[in-house]
This record gives C-alpha cells, structure tokens and sequence, in this order.
C-alpha cells in the first residue's frame, strides 16, 4: 500500500491511502484524478463492447451449451427444490451452484434466448475489467498500470475462450467475485485493518468458491499482496489468513466429495513421469507466450502424440523457458523488483490448479484457463510502461506516451483478432469445423457428427463417426452414435455390431442395450433382445421405454402375461401409449 506523503512505484505499509499527489510529485486534486480514471475507464469499457458486441448473435453450442442450458430441467423454475439441486448436485462434475443460478436466473429473463446468456457473460466480463482496473489502481495509486492492465484484460483475444461461449459462465463468475474480494482486502489494508473490510473479502471468496474452485487459491494472492505493500507478516496478519485458508480446504474436499467423475480421473493416453513434467512445462510455457502472442488459438487443445517414443521437440525446449522465467524471478527478488515479483507469482498462483500434473480428460490446455492469471502478465506490462517514463531522465512524459502509445497499438492488435475470434462460437458447426482445421482428432469428429445427426444430415454423421472410431477405436460414444445412424439407415444388423462394440467398451451403457434389444426386436431375435432388455433395466430400473419393448418381445414369442405386466409397469411410470396397448390386447 502506498506510503502517505508519497506515491511510489513501491508501496509501503501505511494504514491510509495517499491521495493529491502524482508518483513524480506535483499535486493533483482528487477529484480531478477520479474524473480521469472514470473517463479512461469509460472507454476501455465501450472498446470492450464494441470488440464483444457481436457475441450476442451467437447462438448455442452443442458443446457443454445442452447440459448447462437448453436441456438443464433445474433452471426453468427458481424454487425451493431446484435451489437444492443448485448446492447438493454438481454440473458437469463440478461443484458451482452459482452457475447453476445464474443460468435460472438467464432463464426467468429471456427463456432460452441465447442473446440473454451472451449479454449476461458480456456483463460479467465489464465488471470483471472494472474491478481489474479499481484494485490495481488502488493497489498502486498508478493510473499507467491500473489502465493497461485493464485494457489488455478486456480484449485479449484468450479471453474470448472465456466470454464467447455461455458455458463458461464459471470462469467469469468466480472471477468476478475472486477480483472484488482483492480489491475489499486492498481496502482492508488501506483502512487501518477495518475488519468490516476482511469480513467482506472472506464473504466475496465464499461467493467465488460458490462458482469454481479454482478460487481457492485467493489465500495465497492475498499473503503475496502484503508482501507488495511491504507489511509485517506478524500474528495478526497470519491469523486473519486462516478462515480463508479454512475455506479453501472445505471446498477442496467438497469438490471431490461432489464430482461425479471422482475416481475416473485420467486420461487414455499414458504418459511416464518424465513427460508429465514436460506436459507441464509445456503448459506453462504455452500461456507465457499466448499471453504475448496470441496466435494459432483453438478451443480445444489436445495431449500431444509420440512419435518413436518422442514427444514433439517443443516439449523439450519448454523447460528453458520456465528457468528463464525462474530466472526472472530470481532478480525480481534480489533487485527488489517487487512489482515484477508480484506480477510474475500472481500468475503462477492462478495458473498453479490448471497444470496438468496429472493427465486429466483429452485437453491439456485451454485459452479460457489464462483468463485471471494473465493479469499478473498485464500487471507487470503496465509498470514496465510507467517504469519507462521515470527512468528517462529529462523526457519522462515523451518516453511514457511512447510506451503507452505502443501499447494502445498491441491492445489494438488485440481487439481485432478478438473480434474475428467471437465468430468460431457462432454454432457447434463452426465451433467444431475451427478445431478440426487445427487438431483433427476423434473427439471433435465425434461432436460434429452428434451436431450433423440432431439435424438429421445422416449421411455426414455417419461419415464424422466413422472418422473418429477410425482414429479411436476405443471411442464407444462414435460407436454408439454411428449405430444409431445404421437404425436410422434399417441397418439393423450393423447398428447391433456397434452397440456390441459399445458394450464391451463400456458394460453400463444402459442406451446400448436398450437399442441393441431394439435392433435384435426388429431382426426377430427376441431372447437375446429380451436379455438386452432386462440387462438396461438393471442399470435403469425406471425406465418404460424398456418395459414397452420388452413387452413386445414377450408378445412375439406368444408369453401375453409377461407381456402385460411389462405393459403394466410402463404404464405405472408414465408411458401413456402403454392404455392403448393393455386396452387391446390385455383386457381378457
């Protein structure tokens, strides 16, 4: 925090913030330094709009979008059940019932209007750049690194991964409350240690781990932000710590507790502990340099291929890059550089739950992941921009436009690859046609096909299975789909192969079997579609489709009492066609 008779690049511990003067010294009322911030800020925010003004055509994506959204039964009606669902039931394995309601809440507003859940996330993405901007402003009491910080927050073209598509309302949710609550700590130090002010910060990180849990980290951030302001690590600043870190723990164990995957963590691909290191320096490396240049971007970056038991050679260069960036680390400390140090630990702090220590899933990185993180990078851009003018001895002001001036152009560049980039999350059709240009692996054909068989282009979907199953035999959701292209096609023969294929694969895939009793029902097959029948009730005993098929199956090989007790317990579930059937041919 800034010392009180002076406004240096390198706060101290005072208890109070400094106002009125300028960090090269001459006075500046207050308000007048309020009424330019608000002015810079007003229009870091319109360019903001104006570069994400076109996600709000886009519609769904059929990529996360179905489960979140346009098939979530939990957020049609905000009532006393579905808010139980919201804080006891994960969605899409993790635990964020924020999320859950602010979808209900999108859902109240315009139904299931995409345009409504696009502005919701442009909302919470101009929030997000304001609170970037107030608390580094605060933080530093300069305006160069309050202001490029923002800038390049609000229209770096990783971010789109974050606020383009409505599915990642989490990452924009629990940042949001993750950024308030530092800036409520900043408040806390410049306040003489008001405590309202530590109670609203650990009141704003329960709202942030209410919506990810990458916000346990907050803790950390918060301890290396007493080391910038130079305060004292004493009893009381270790004690105010501990119900963050408290926090952080429960919601730890929450989230396993709570992930319906816990315990399928992993990934197909099996990579010995010298590659997973490599994986991870990689990483790191990765978003260092998209952070820079964000060229080549994708929505789906997948582990990488050995070959003759190599990894690509880039694997191989990227621990250079993370010494190098140890080795920056190191003269921020000895120099004592504290703003470099800050900037560089704010990142890897944020980016420290996203490496891949251990495989998980088929994507080793993501744009939207650098979302946070890649403030502590804008961060130290700013201060190297305000660093120029004060070292340039006689032309500060001149050497501080230039710096300022180049990176307006950068922010410029910024802005219109963001742009362009708003359009791949347009449709699943194009979100998934950009992917495969880069990466044309099996899951993203997978998804392209399940896209093409909803708009009932069969011919395409059975093409975008049998590409995927090529490159992954072992992909029984391609199995499964192109089956259920070959019952579309009458092949019934060759719909039963896969979905036997699906089955080996993976023995509960209760749909399997239930399309595989209905293939071998069509052939006349009945005892081995009754088996598949009775295997899927087992795995879904309330289910009235089987019933219904399995009653048929019955009826063929002449057993009309098994038969309208199947028809019977249909009924009892709901299936309404099941009247029909009993009235006919069960009513003696």
């Amino acid at each position: 925090m800034a010392r009180k008779a002076k406004i240096a690049s390198r706060p101290g511990p005072a208890v109070s913030p400094t106002v009125g003067k300028r960090a090269a010294g001459g006075k500046v009322p207050e308000k007048s330094r309020l009424n330019r911030n608000l002015l810079i800020l007003s229009a870091i925010l319109l360019l903001t709009i104006l570069v994400y003004a076109r996600s709000l055509n886009n519609g769904f994506v059929a990529w996360d979008d179905p489960t979140n959204v346009y098939e979530n039964p939990f957020i049609r009606e905000l009532s006393g059940e579905n808010l139980k669902t919201y804080f006891t039931k994960p969605l899409l394995a993790m635990y964020t019932p924020l999320v859950y309601l602010s979808f209900a809440v999108d859902y109240q507003i315009g139904g299931l209007d995409p345009r409504t859940y696009h502005t919701t996330n442009l909302i919470l993405h101009l929030v997000n750049v304001s609170l970037v901007f107030m608390a580094l402003w605060l933080l530093t009491r300069r305006t160069e690194i309050a202001a490029v910080a923002a800038l390049l927050f609000a229209v770096h073209p990783l971010n789109t991964a974050a606020v383009a598509p409505v599915s990642t309302r989490s990452t924009l949710l629990y940042a949001l409350f993750f950024l308030a609550a530092f800036l409520a700590y900043i408040r806390y130090l410049q306040t003489a240690l008001k405590p309202r002010h530590i109670a609203v910060a650990l009141g704003l990180f329960l709202l942030a781990l209410l919506s990810k849990s990458a916000a346990v980290v907050l803790p950390l951030v918060l301890i290396l932000t007493d080391y910038y302001v130079g305060r004292t690590f004493d009893r009381r600043a270790i004690g105010e710590k501990i119900p963050f870190f408290a926090l952080s723990l429960l919601f730890g164990i929450l989230t396993f507790a709570l992930r319906e995957d816990f315990g399928q963590i992993g990934t197909p691909l099996v990579f010995p502990p010298v590659d997973r290191i490599l994986i991870v320096a990689y990483s790191i490396a990765f978003y260092l340099f998209k952070v820079f240049i964000p060229i080549n971007l994708s929505a789906y970056y997948p582990y990488p291929v050995k070959v003759g038991g190599l990894l690509p050679v880039w694997f191989y260069l990227a621990p250079l890059a993370v010494a190098a960036v140890g080795f920056v680390l190191y003269r921020a400390v000895t120099h004592r550089a504290r703003e470099l140090l800050f900037g560089v630990l704010f990142f890897f702090i944020n980016i420290l739950l996203i490496l891949r220590f251990v495989p998980i899933g088929g994507e080793m990185v993501c744009d939207r992941y650098a979302y946070l993180p890649s403030i502590g990078i804008f961060f130290i851009i700013g201060w190297a921009c305000g660093r120029i003018g004060d070292r340039a001895r006689g032309q500060a002001v001149r050497w501080k436009h230039l710096a300022l001036a180049a990176v307006s152009l950068y922010a410029m560049a910024f802005s219109v690859i963001s742009f362009d980039r708003i359009k791949i999350w347009e449709n699943s059709l194009v979100l998934f046609n950009d992917v495969l240009d880069r990466y044309p692996v099996a899951l993203m054909y997978y998804n392209r096909g399940n896209y093409r068989y909803e708009r009932r282009d069969f011919a395409e979907a059975m093409e975008d299975y049998t590409r995927a199953i090529e490159l992954d035999p072992d992909a029984f959701l391609a199995h499964y789909g192109r089956g259920n292209v070959r019952m579309v096609g009458k092949d019934y023969a060759g719909a039963a192969e896969d979905y036997s294929r699906v089955i080996t694969l993976n023995r509960d895939h209760m749909n399997a079997y239930l399309n595989r009793g209905a293939a071998r029902m069509i052939q006349k097959r009945y005892p081995e579609a009754i088996a598949d029948f009775t295997e899927a009730l087992r795995l879904a005993p309330g289910n009235a489709a089987v019933y219904l098929n399995r009653g048929w199956s019955r009826w063929d090989m002449s057993d009309q009492g098994a038969a309208c007790s199947d028809w019977r317990k249909a009924l009892d579930l709901g299936a309404q066609e099941a009247a029909a059937i009993l009235q006919k041919n069960c009513t003696k």
